[in-house]
């Protein structure tokens, strides 16, 4: 015996005239009563029974089958489109054969959305993130908590953001508000307690909502559990608008948001002076070199040496290139090392342009992390077709797909003695090698413009 419904047929059988309470009627089910219920199939004889069997309704239904629910969001003529940000930016290409030549194959763009930042105060992930948004068209507004904390260190980033199109810096005025956002971007750190003020204010307007948790690999597990907790509380109700979650230093594989919520590191890209700077920018992104031109300089530092993390790192490093003088050229191999260090408390750093020209002239650049695991070093030494030099556990947190041997060197464990030495000892024909990967990656992933939209698409407002 097996039980099939009731207004079905099995296969193989004939339907047959069945007798209910009113009489015959042919070739249909008899007239049940009006609960749900199922027949008795007799597989031997292939008859029907009339035999009455509950049905107990199952409360998950709404939950069994969302590919079912979401099959006509398919982005076709006459599908429905999906509820905020994606259906807003969706595409659809005309594929009707009824069509007249003209209109098929228009791709139709959907309209430019009104974004909102919430940030205690601006950084150069704030850039990075407002500038993408920025060339893809969209209304970026940007909401400071505190806009006279860090001042002296945030206000080269307030210049470019006012001087960036479609992008504004708003007062904390709650009744200059719209009466809806499309779409909010919460970005936690670096002061998550003070950011997390004005959540309910901006969140309680919007369609969708994007975090950026300051829950990352920066912090032990357990402390990103608490932070993960307390940016959730902070939402309250509003955490159901949350569709994406997004981490400037990468996750952790098991955690509380990532229950949820789709979860992506943010990306980088270079520092913002070069991308600010339309004539920096021209010389940062001009692929200009040739991956199969033996370069002068073994491997490169050019930064500060501060945080203390960073100087343990360099501390480690130095001897195997510089001897007691300060800073300048020392041997790796038989080419030489360039290495240029400052503190935080004298930045006197290189010129721009000669900072390009070193990375264009180096076959490996060291990328120690800073304050955050991200750093803008990696991406700035593949655009000029330097090969990065960074920990292992950050090979993930760029979006360039980043892997050791192909087109970086990754250090294992921290042993950074060790991966210099590596350097050292590469053959130019593996330099070259790695080198032409980097180019073979530059209009997928270093290319400003495809940067930029693969950052719009981590933050939801493009697919």
């Amino acid at each position: 015996m097996r039980c099939g419904r009731a207004d079905r047929t099995p296969s193989g059988a004939s339907a047959r005239s069945i007798s209910g309470p009113r009489g015959k009627y042919p070739n249909t089910r008899a007239r049940l009563p009006s609960w749900r219920s199922v027949s008795i199939i007799d597989t031997a004889s292939r008859s029907w029974s009339t035999k009455p069997v509950p049905r107990r309704q199952n409360r998950s239904a709404w939950a069994a089958f969302p590919q079912r629910r979401a099959g006509r969001d398919s982005g076709a003529r006459g599908a429905r489109l999906r509820a905020g940000c994606g259906g807003l930016q969706r595409r659809w290409t005309a594929r009707d054969a009824a069509q007249d030549g003209e209109s098929r194959g228009v791709v139709v763009r959907r309209r430019k959305m009104n974004i909102w930042y919430l940030v205690c105060r601006t950084d150069s992930l704030t850039y990075t993130i407002a500038k993408a948004l920025s060339i893809g068209g969209h209304d970026v507004s940007v909401w400071v908590v505190n806009p006279n904390l860090d001042h002296g260190l945030s206000e080269g980033i307030h210049t470019c953001l006012r001087e960036t199109p479609r992008v504004r810096i708003v007062a904390r005025d709650e009744a200059a508000l719209p009466p809806a956002l499309d779409r909010l971007i919460i970005q936690v750190f670096p002061r998550p307690q003070e950011a997390l003020v004005h959540v309910g204010i901006l969140a309680r307007r919007a369609r969708r909502i994007t975090l950026i948790s300051a829950g990352d690999r920066s912090r032990s597990w357990r402390n990103a559990m608490k932070q993960q907790w307390l940016e959730v509380r902070s939402l309250g109700i509003h955490a159901s608008r949350v569709d994406r979650v997004l981490y400037k230093d990468g996750y952790y594989s098991c955690d509380l948001l990532g229950t949820f919520k789709a979860r992506h590191p943010v990306g980088f890209d270079a520092h913002s002076q070069f991308v600010h700077n339309h004539e920096l920018f021209r010389a940062m992104y001009a692929r200009d070199w040739n991956p199969d031109v033996r370069r002068p300089i073994r491997a490169n530092f050019l930064g500060s040496r501060d945080p203390a993390i960073r100087r343990r790192i360099l501390d480690s490093v130095r001897p195997s290139f510089q001897p007691a003088s300060e800073s300048s050229q020392s041997r790796a191999s038989n080419k030489p090392m360039r290495w240029h260090e400052y503190s935080d408390a004298a930045p006197i750093g290189l010129d721009p342009r000669e900072f390009i020209r070193v990375l264009s002239d180096s076959d490996f650049t060291l990328c120690p992390r800073g304050y955050s695991l991200v750093t803008h070093r990696p991406i700035e030494a593949m655009l000029r077709g330097s090969i990065p030099v960074l920990s292992e556990n950050e090979l993930d947190l760029y979006g360039v797909e980043l892997k050791d041997g192909l087109n970086c060197l990754s250090v294992h464990d921290e042993r950074w003695r060790e991966a210099v030495e590596r350097l050292a000892r590469a053959e130019e024909s593996e330099i070259m090698r790695m080198r032409m990967k980097i180019d073979s990656m530059f209009d997928e992933f270093l290319d400003y413009p495809a940067m930029a939209k693969r950052i719009r698409g981590r933050v939801g407002v493009e697919s």
